[in-house]
């Protein structure tokens, strides 16, 4: 008589990973933000209320000033902040 006992490792080892590759994927963080600088600080500026880390590598195009539309290319999170690889003025304050 055939034994099935030797399977059940083998097949809770598939269903294990059957259910793995149905679970959806976290969806990616955003890799840019677009919107008007609040404030400026020393090291970070404040987009719509996102605070941005501005790093010794990260590059600037335009002047920053407190009310710019910016497009900021996020590079990652840097101590739960968002981390600039680029920011690009689009628009300053009073400019056209």
């Amino acid at each position: 008589m055939f034994r099935f006992r030797h399977l059940v490792k083998p097949l809770i080892v598939v269903a294990v990973l059957a259910t793995l590759l149905l679970i959806p994927a976290t969806p990616a963080a955003a890799t840019s933000l677009q919107g008007t600088v609040q404030s400026i600080g020393i090291d970070s500026i404040v987009v719509d209320g996102q605070t941005v880390i501005i790093g010794p590598n990260t590059q600037i195009q335009g002047t920053l000033t407190v009310g710019a539309l910016v497009n900021v290319a996020i590079k990652g999170k840097n101590k739960g902040f968002l981390q600039a690889h680029n920011i690009t003025v689009i628009k300053r304050v009073g400019y056209r």
